[in-house]
C-alpha cells in the first residue's frame, strides 16, 4: 500500500462492517444520480479560478483527499459522505455532456411510434436527455410504461415523468430478459441512448425476439486537458472511476501519475475498461454513496 493509501486507515476504518453479498441497494442510500441542473459547467468548490493564458498553479490540500472523475455538482453526497470523515473530495470533470442531432434515430421513433410499448433506459443522463432531444414527442412517450437498467436510473427516470414499471438490476441483459416476457409480437422498444454504448440490451432483447428502436440523445465529450482544473500536487488516497469513458479520459488526463494508489470503479463495466486501460481497479458492489464509501473503507484500510 502507497503512504497515501495509509493516510485513510483512520478516517475509513469500520469497526462493526457487514459482510458483503449480492442484492439490492440498502434503503436510504444516496445514489450518484445527476441532478436537475447537472452539466451545467461550474467551477468545483475549493478550485480558484483558472488563470489567464492557461497558467495553473497546484491546488493544495492539507488532509487526506480522493479523486472522482465527475463535475462537483454530481458529487454532492459522496463529497458530503467524505467530509464526515475528514477526507477531501476533490472532482475531476474529464467529460461532459453534449446533445447530438440523430435525425435518422428521431425518424425511426416517428414511424415506430404507435408499435412501442416500452421505454427502455439503460443510463442516468438519457431520460433527460431525450426530453432535450425531442421535447415535441416527449409528452406521448411519457404515457408509455418505462424500463430501467437500476435504482439510480429509475429514479432519473422518474424525475423526468417516465411511469417506470420494471428496475433491473444486473445490467443491460438482464433488464432485456426481465422487458421480453411482457412483450407481444410486433412490440418495439425505444431506447435512448448515448452514442457511445455497449449493445448488450438491444442484443440481448432481439434474441428474446423484441425489436429495438435505438435514439442516440447525448454523447460523453472529453474535457479538453487545457480547460481542466488544478489538482493537488500530492497523491490522493484513492481515485473513484465513474464510467467507462471517464476511464479512458482520466488515463489521457493523468497517465500513469497515480498507478500505486488504490482505484474504485463504480461497476464491474467501469472496473472492466479500467482493467482494459492498464489501471488495477476493484468494482464497488453498487454505484451508490453508501456502496462506494465501504469499498474505500475495504480498500483503504
Amino acid at each position: 500500500m502507497s503512504p497515501a493509501a495509509g493516510s485513510l486507515r483512520q478516517p475509513f476504518r469500520r469497526t462493526n462492517r457487514a459482510p458483503r453479498g449480492p442484492g439490492r441497494p440498502r434503503r436510504g442510500c444516496d445514489p450518484l444520480v445527476p441532478p436537475p441542473g447537472a452539466g451545467e459547467r461550474r467551477r468545483p468548490r475549493g478550485c480558484r479560478a483558472r488563470r489567464p493564458g492557461g497558467l495553473e498553479r497546484e491546488r493544495t490540500v492539507n488532509r487526506p483527499w480522493v479523486l472522482a472523475t465527475r463535475g462537483a455538482e454530481e458529487l454532492g453526497a459522496l463529497a458530503e459522505a467524505l467530509e464526515g470523515r475528514g477526507v477531501e473530495l476533490v472532482p475531476l470533470a474529464v467529460t461532459r455532456e453534449v446533445p447530438v442531432d440523430d435525425a435518422a434515430g428521431r425518424a425511426r421513433v416517428e414511424a415506430a411510434l404507435g408499435a412501442l410499448s416500452f421505454v427502455a433506459f439503460t443510463s442516468k443522463r438519457a431520460p433527460r436527455a431525450l426530453r432535450r432531444a425531442a421535447p415535441d414527442l416527449a409528452p406521448a412517450l411519457a404515457t408509455k410504461p418505462a424500463a430501467a437498467v437500476g435504482p439510480a436510473t429509475a429514479a432519473a427516470a422518474r424525475r423526468e415523468g417516465f411511469d417506470v414499471q420494471i428496475v433491473g438490476e444486473g445490467g443491460g441483459e438482464a433488464l432485456a430478459n426481465a422487458l421480453a416476457p411482457r412483450l407481444r409480437p410486433g412490440d418495439a422498444v425505444l431506447h435512448p441512448c448515448g452514442r457511445e454504448r455497449r449493445d448488450e440490451f438491444g442484443a440481448a432483447l432481439e434474441r428474446a425476439g423484441g425489436r429495438v428502436v435505438p435514439f442516440v440523445v447525448y454523447a460523453m465529450d472529453e474535457v479538453p486537458t487545457n480547460e481542466a482544473p488544478p489538482l493537488p500536487e500530492e497523491p490522493p488516497s484513492a481515485v473513484v472511476l465513474t464510467s467507462p469513458r471517464a476511464v479512458r479520459a482520466y488515463v489521457a488526463r493523468c497517465g500513469a501519475r497515480w498507478a500505486g494508489v488504490p482505484h474504485i470503479a463504480i461497476g464491474a463495466t467501469t472496473a472492466a475498461a479500467a482493467a482494459a486501460a492498464g489501471v488495477r481497479a476493484v468494482a464497488a458492489p453498487h454505484p451508490t454513496t453508501e456502496s462506494i464509501v465501504e469499498e474505500l473503507c475495504l480498500t483503504c484500510s
